[in-house]
């Protein structure tokens, strides 16, 4: 419970704070200072807290060097392998690919954000939480490697609605979110106006989560959110869209963004 406290706090004060474009980060976790502010020492050590066991550290490309990259996050499906996650995006300029890992272990050495016999309100509650403590990580993320402007967010399965969560809930930190499957009920849009320079915010939608999805994105239209829902008919593998059709989604949203290779 204390850390849940401390991690909603936190996240809304940094979240609040613009993302300075292009500024170089420190290579390691952050030093805490002896005559720090309590307030301080919590936002460092919560920020370190976070990241640990999140890393994936086979997937971020380039290494952690000094070049400055635009940064795209990755969010794997729930019980998906993690290692294979690279394969949904499509051919791009030079990135910086971060992927953050769920903290669950399935036992068969697959990662988990959410206990899958959560329901109900102790879902909600679990949801938010997590979209709290991943907003910590992406911030200590920034950190640990040196970034060139807002972010890009992806997830995959049933992360997709928490990487569109993640972009609406920390704005000043994301210029994109791309969701490839999952349900994004109107429950996870902020009830407050978007800002004035949101970020963009895409959807790929099928199955029964089609109706829930566009249930949301009337909402997000109604306050600002420029969320764009692309159905389609999509082959699940396990319970996330097979890589080759997110791939497919995202290279032509990818060039709009000015991702693309070339």
């Amino acid at each position: 419970m204390f850390w849940a406290v401390v991690t909603t706090v936190i996240t809304t004060a940094l979240f609040a704070k613009n993302r300075k474009s292009g500024a170089p980060a420190p290579s390691g976790p952050p030093a805490l200072s002896p005559g720090a502010p309590a307030g301080q020492e919590l936002q460092q050590l919560a920020l370190h807290q976070a990241l640990v066991g999140r890393l994936d550290g086979a997937t971020y490309t380039p290494g952690p060097g000094a070049e400055l990259l635009p940064m795209v996050v990755l969010l794997h499906g729930e019980g998906d392998d993690p290692a294979a996650l690279r394969s949904v995006l499509p051919p791009s300029r030079p990135l910086r690919v971060v992927t953050l890992l769920g903290r669950l272990d399935d036992g068969n050495g697959r990662r988990r954000y959410l206990d899958p016999l959560l329901q109900g309100t102790a879902l909600r509650t679990a949801q938010l939480r997590e979209t709290d403590d991943i907003g910590l990580a992406v911030i200590a993320a920034t950190q640990r490697f040196p970034v060139d402007g807002a972010l890009v967010i992806v997830g995959v399965g049933g992360a997709g609605a928490m990487a569109l969560a993640e972009a609406m809930r920390g704005p000043a930190w994301f210029r994109a979110a791309f969701g490839a499957g999952g349900v994004l009920t109107a429950d996870w849009v902020p009830d407050g106006k978007a800002p004035a320079s949101p970020p963009r915010l895409f959807k790929l939608s099928y199955g029964d989560a089609v109706g829930f999805d566009q249930l949301a994105a009337q909402k997000a239209a109604g306050l600002g959110w420029p969320l764009v829902v692309d159905q389609g008919d999509v082959d699940v593998i396990g319970a996330s869209p097979d890589a080759a059709t997110v791939r497919a989604w995202l290279a032509t949203r990818w060039s709009e963004e000015g991702l693309g290779a070339g």
